[in-house]
């Protein structure tokens, strides 16, 4: 299998990450690792788990770290590898600054993230419910990882940290050393004590990014009345606030050439959206979208409208189950790489790439997709290859999701990176 895999998807509490980082990998260009470390798990390091893949691509590592993990510092000692990466595509939760990958990748990348995973702010507002570690990086350490890497090519970048004095610095970094930044997206905590949010001058140091084309801001306001939220007149208010404050921002940064709006993260009753501000040369004039915004994708470039349909793999459980696997899984769409078609039936899914989890219900054409569905599910007790073929992803009843966060701006190129779909289906 090392000899001639060329792509490996595995959640984490299975892989064989010490074997893996022992064996040579020739062919392998897209590695993802997902799930959470077990108790007593070391933190890999990640150097040395892809020094034997010279022809890495994409590699995603999207693992929440247990509550009694043993402490970062043991990475302290991560040397560099003599592979030089080709990186393209780099997603990692809770990275280390100091392990030696970042020192390993070349002038290739176009997509990072330096995450959370699941979401940060789901352990905010409900903190009981946490069952794994939130190591988020401090804006000093992201600007650590940003200097060692060479981002001249760098179109899609994703930001999570918690405010520190060095915050001016980043953002400033990303005017000065980024040219081709089309997408950013900034998830910011603040420090304990902190308050207010600087968001204008926020907003004016990232004019100085001229190739911007979308920008998504979490900014974890201590306004907003969080996720689940209640209670209808704070929801109201606080929808105003953001509205306010959401001009005030493009306000700022409307006269980039390329900027076609921005966004700003919405904690709703149950779930969250990206709500879209439009300038005023946009072809319906300057407004904001709060008809499920953020809900239909990242951006219309990012439609899947124009590409083939993927295969995928789905895991079929009851909803009283699902709840119970998803015990703390409850972080809302803040990517929202997700489609549903019609006729869909009710129930949840999560997206594994990003620990977020959906409910929906679409459509009236129950009756003709539960049958259907239930048979994917005896099937997977039985033969788990034929269960996915019957849960063809060409079927219009059964939702997708997606992980686009592969080269999803060139359609010539448009890579698709299909996983695990959890569907819970009524009883």
């Amino acid at each position: 299998m090392t000899a001639t895999a060329e792509s490996l998807t595995l959640p984490f509490e299975t892989a064989p990450v010490a074997r893996m980082s022992e064996s040579h990998w020739p062919h392998l260009q897209a590695l993802s690792l997902y799930g959470r470390a077990v108790d007593d798990t070391p933190r890999v390091i990640l150097s040395s788990l892809v020094g034997g893949m010279p022809s890495l691509q994409r590699l995603s590592f999207n693992v929440a770290a247990s509550s009694s993990s043993r402490d970062r510092g043991e990475q302290s000692n991560s040397s560099p590898s003599s592979t030089v990466l080709h990186l393209r595509s780099l997603t990692i939760a809770y990275p280390n600054p100091d392990d030696a990958i970042f020192s390993m990748i070349g002038a290739t990348l176009k997509h990072l993230s330096l995450r959370d995973w699941p979401r940060y702010y789901y352990r905010l507002y409900c903190p009981g419910d946490a069952v794994w570690d939130t190591p988020i990086l401090s804006s000093s350490s992201c600007l650590k990882i940003l200097r060692r890497l060479n981002l001249t090519r760098l179109q899609d970048l994703e930001l999570v940290y918690q405010a520190d004095n060095a915050e001016e610095e980043l953002l400033l970094y990303l005017s000065s050393e980024v040219p081709s930044l089309a997408h950013l997206e900034i998830h910011r905590y603040q420090q304990s004590g902190d308050s207010l949010v600087p968001y204008g001058r926020i907003a004016e140091i990232l004019t100085g990014l001229r190739s911007l084309h979308t920008l998504h801001l979490n900014l974890n306001f201590d306004e907003t009345c969080g996720l689940y939220c209640y209670k209808p007149h704070l929801r109201d208010s606080w929808r105003q606030k953001l509205e306010a404050i959401g001009y005030e921002i493009l306000q700022i940064m409307q006269n980039g050439p390329e900027l076609a709006f921005i966004a700003l993260l919405h904690h709703r009753q149950v779930n969250s959206q990206w709500v879209e501000f439009y300038p005023s040369w946009h072809a319906k004039g300057l407004h904001v979208d709060w008809d499920d915004a953020g809900l239909r994708g990242f951006h219309s470039d990012h439609s899947m409208e124009h590409s083939a349909e993927p295969s995928a793999m789905f895991l079929l459980m009851a909803p009283h189950m699902l709840n119970d696997f998803c015990a703390g899984m409850k972080a809302c769409a803040t990517r929202n790489n997700i489609r549903a078609f019609p006729g869909a039936p009710h129930g949840y899914y999560i997206d594994e790439q990003t620990g977020e989890l959906f409910d929906f219900s679409v459509g009236d054409d129950v009756g003709a997709a539960r049958p259907k569905l239930q048979a994917a599910r005896r099937g997977l007790k039985q033969a788990p290859r034929n269960a996915i073929n019957a849960a063809n992803a060409k079927s219009t009843v059964i939702p997708y999701l997606y992980n686009m966060q592969i080269e999803f701006r060139l359609p010539q190129n448009l890579e698709l990176n299909v996983k695990y779909f959890i569907f819970g289906i009524d009883a």
